[in-house]
């Protein structure tokens, strides 16, 4: 990360900083304006932290997000979270992320402990039809690959896959492959607040599983080629 002098050249105060830093992060929900009710509750939290933690905190609560570890709330939200009883005392809202509670440490093991069986297919879930060096990299705005605008609005594009897939109607080319780890990789991404059906999810994967060889042959032949 920049050091905290490098980002202020680009922010007239601290209060217009944080709410540049919050919205450098495509995953995290935020207002479209720097609003004076926002305005007020971050000058009133930074009475009670510095500037640099609080941008920490925002960072290690994105990184934390990006794995589908926490549900995702606006920062208004979580500034009236720090802000309340429950916050002040430590355990609410961006008090969370603070870098003394050891956030990234703290919710890696959660879906273990949990034995979520989706984050169980989340693990086993390696799309063919994209390159990525990692599952989430929020500086690209990107997941598996995907860019995270585009994993929105996907319900008439599993359902027509369902319906494939109830129908016994193979896939018949890349694009079909893509399609299908678009929907699959959307329903991960927004798992925190758009439950996922459990049969659903799981259809979907072994559908994807079956026929991702469809892809795959597509895409070597075309690394031999070149």
């Amino acid at each position: 990360m920049p050091t905290l002098n490098d980002l202020k050249q680009n922010a007239s105060s601290d209060i217009e900083l944080i709410f540049k830093e919050w919205c450098k992060h495509p995953n995290l929900p935020k207002p479209k304006k720097l609003t004076k009710a926002v305005k007020d509750d971050i000058e009133a939290l930074l009475k009670l932290v510095s500037t640099k933690k609080l941008i920490l905190s925002i960072y290690n609560y994105a990184q934390v997000v990006s794995q589908g570890r926490y549900n995702l709330h606006p920062i208004n939200r979580m500034l009236k979270m720090s802000l309340s009883k429950r916050g002040l005392a430590g355990g609410w809202g961006f008090w969370k992320f603070m870098p003394d509670q050891n956030p990234l440490e703290k919710y890696k093991p959660f879906a273990q402990q949990n034995k979520d069986p989706i984050e169980h297919l989340r693990s086993q879930f390696k799309p063919v039809t994209k390159s990525y060096t990692k599952v989430a990299e929020l500086d690209k705005g990107l997941y598996y690959g995907f860019e995270t605008s585009r994993l929105i609005g996907l319900k008439e594009r599993k359902r027509d896959i369902l319906y494939n897939i109830n129908h016994n109607i193979k896939p018949e080319s890349w694009s079909d492959i893509w399609e299908t780890e678009l929907v699959i990789a959307d329903l991960f991404w927004n798992r925190k607040h758009t439950p996922i059906s459990l049969d659903e999810l799981t259809r979907l994967m072994e559908y994807w599983e079956k026929y991702k060889h469809i892809a795959e042959r597509k895409k070597n032949e075309e690394e031999t080629h070149y």
